[in-house]
């Protein structure tokens, strides 16, 4: 039998701990934010209010609205530790983590069920290509069909506030005005949509972990691709490993390549559930390695994804010279009166 190493593997399981937690405190305030109940609550608002800026971090919404700033701090952040926004910032991420849990409390003595997949590259380049298409010609329903911050937004609102806005309804009969009343409004297309989206979505999670957010979510492929950079990065010491293939059955996001010691960057959404796994402290998360092997470059990926990154920027820029008409106008209309 194996025990974990002392001082390393400590370090890693607080690492593990304190991801979960902000995940957590991140999917909790933009829940909230979703969820009508607690109006004129001096804490409810407060926390709302949180939520809010919260969802400004969002990927998509940031490059929607032109928050050029957020955009390029969420890049750096993925330039420095890989694929983290997609395991603490996206809720859809979160949402899918609790299905995996689900099912391991469920199934307690079951093996580990995963294992290294390839990636589909045509599937995922494709989506993001598809997307990248719908942000430049203003088609948004296409767009909010496969972004993961708009279908969580739509299972809670569509979902669970009519749910939460039910009980509340229901305690002020027995405690009276102070829970409130709340109107009940659905839009049933909208709540059809969205539950059968995070069905399917649930469903690729209790199947595959990660599944949706590395076969289909375009913004996951998008920093994958900016992960491949990244200054620090997971590497499996082949002198320690014991060829056990734990860390590969371990891993949710099905990119751990035990037969060769790799770990497909692009796809690893930095959960820390392998370094939790290994019993022989032969994985780390650690800066990259200059003398790492890395494979060779694919210059029609690049090409490929050289083409989105300028197709999705012409929104930008037609958002800024929108922008800049607006202020001349205003300015125009100043003078004049």
């Amino acid at each position: 039998m194996y025990v974990k190493s002392g001082n390393s593997m400590k370090r890693y399981n607080i690492l593990r701990i304190l991801r979960v937690a902000v995940a957590l405190l991140c999917f909790a305030l933009l829940a909230l934010t979703f969820v009508d109940w607690g109006n004129g609550t001096a804490t409810v608002d407060g926390l709302r209010d949180a939520g809010a800026e919260l969802a400004r971090w969002q990927f998509v919404p940031a490059l929607l609205s032109v928050s050029a700033l957020t955009v390029c701090l969420l890049l750096v952040l993925t330039l420095a530790f890989g694929r983290i926004y997609c395991s603490t910032l996206c809720p859809l991420g979160t949402v899918q983590d609790g299905v995996n849990a689900l099912r391991k409390y469920r199934e307690k003595k079951a093996r580990p069920r995963f294992s290294f997949r390839k990636p589909n590259r045509w599937l995922r380049y494709g989506v993001l290509a598809l997307t990248a298409v719908c942000v430049a010609a203003g088609v948004g329903f296409v767009v909010a069909l496969v972004d993961p911050y708009s279908i969580f937004g739509r299972l809670m609102h569509e979902g669970l506030r009519p749910l939460v806005q039910g009980v509340n309804n229901v305690l002020a009969v027995f405690f009276g005005d102070s829970f409130g009343r709340e109107g009940i409004s659905v839009s049933w297309l909208s709540a059809v949509v969205a539950l059968v989206t995070i069905g399917v979505i649930g469903l690729l999670a209790w199947r595959g972990g990660r599944r949706y957010c590395n076969s289909f979510c375009p913004v996951g492929t998008l920093l994958g691709e900016v992960s491949r950079a990244s200054l620090f990065k997971f590497e499996i010491d082949t002198a320690k490993c014991i060829d056990c293939g734990l860390c590969g059955r371990k891993c949710k996001g099905e990119c751990i390549d035990t037969a060769n010691h790799r770990v497909d960057d692009t796809r690893c959404v930095v959960c820390f559930d392998c370094i939790d796994a290994c019993s022989q402290g032969a994985i780390s998360f650690t800066m990259r390695s200059k003398t790492s092997k890395e494979k060779p470059a694919d210059n029609s990926r690049r090409e490929f994804l050289a083409t989105v990154a300028a197709v999705a920027a012409i929104p930008v820029a037609e958002a800024q010279q929108r922008h800049q008409r607006m202020e001349r106008a205003m300015q125009g209309g100043g003078k004049h009166s």
